[in-house]
């Protein structure tokens, strides 16, 4: 009996949120959608999301001269900070300006408050626009589209925000982590330098434009094939980013190994990676810097090995 009367507490819970979610309306916003933040992308300077566990921030650095967003995420057991993937720049435009779904309305009673996870929130939203913070509560997720109870920490007005604005701001790295060590599509590059030591090639993608027909040359013999230039490019293109340094010196005091750098049929370079490593044997690691990860990133170790032990046999003498 005891779980049947629980089970109706919490069905007739859900049900009051139903109903805040599609029929509560404030006098004041009858549109489908109502502005929270009128701001513009190149206006944001700074996204801060606090929850209980963890504190997500969205702001800028610089290297090399260049602007470029700048995550860092940061939890009671660590501290993980890294470039923002182009994909962020939607990201920013669904928060310039930022839009609720709907108003809930300024009147909830103490009981609807609470449903909403708004009358002691655990969570916090501030952005920051051209040096002004401008700050919200943020409470619990509706049923079926989890989109968030969210609340103006200047008014008493409750709106409903899309689900995909907050949680992929609160869980960044699967999506936004700057992984790839160049930019640019396959399709627009012309050429590659690689050197390794005392070895060193270029190549030339040859038919480009098609999948199928592409393949890679060297200068000297420019219409024939060298597969194993080509296995070697393939592999170096796999070559990724795992985590960015913590201590970005690491990388300055580390032993040179590898330099790549992309061009277009123009010459425009593409791209340039410059790989590193420290320590030996099984206590060896790697790191690369290049022009889309802009700082020091550590890579995988077995793909950057073997790009070292196969370079005699793909740059060498053919």
């Amino acid at each position: 009996m005891r779980e049947v009367k629980l089970f109706t507490v919490a069905l007739l819970g859900l049900m009051v949120l139903a109903y805040l979610s599609w029929t509560k309306k404030d006098d004041e916003a009858k549109d489908a959608k109502v502005t929270l933040l009128s701001a513009k992308a190149e206006a944001i300077e700074r996204i801060r999301f606090f929850t209980k566990t963890s504190t997500v921030e969205l702001s800028y650095r610089e290297a090399a001269g260049e602007k470029f967003a700048w995550f860092e995420v940061k939890s009671s057991r660590s501290t993980r900070r890294f470039t923002a993937a182009s994909k962020v720049d939607s990201l920013l435009e669904a928060f310039a300006p930022l839009h609720a779904l709907r108003s809930l309305g300024k009147d909830l009673s103490e009981e609807e408050l609470a449903l909403t996870g708004l009358d002691e929130p655990k969570q916090t939203l501030v952005v920051t626009v051209s040096g002004k913070d401008k700050s919200f509560d943020v409470g619990e997720r509706t049923g079926g589209a989890r989109d968030f109870y969210v609340r103006p920490q200047s008014s008493k007005a409750v709106f409903l925000v899309a689900s995909k604005t907050l949680s992929d701001l609160q869980f960044p790295e699967g999506k936004f982590m700057q992984r790839q060590l160049r930019n640019a599509p396959r399709t627009e590059v012309a050429k590659v330098s690689v050197t390794v030591g005392d070895l060193s090639a270029t190549a030339l993608q040859r038919n480009r434009q098609s999948a199928k027909d592409a393949f890679w040359a060297t200068e000297e013999k420019p219409e024939d094939k060298v597969d194993a230039l080509g296995n070697y490019l393939d592999k170096l293109e796999k070559l990724t980013a795992v985590e960015y340094l913590a201590d970005e010196a690491v990388f300055e005091k580390a032993q040179s190994l590898l330099e790549a750098v992309w061009f277009s049929e123009d010459g425009e370079q593409l791209g340039r990676i410059d790989l590193r490593k420290s320590g030996e044997g099984k206590s060896a690691t790697y790191y690369a810097v290049s022009a889309a990860t802009k700082v020091p990133v550590k890579v995988s170790k077995y793909t950057a090995e073997h790009l070292i032990e196969d370079a005699p046999a793909a740059l060498g003498e053919r």
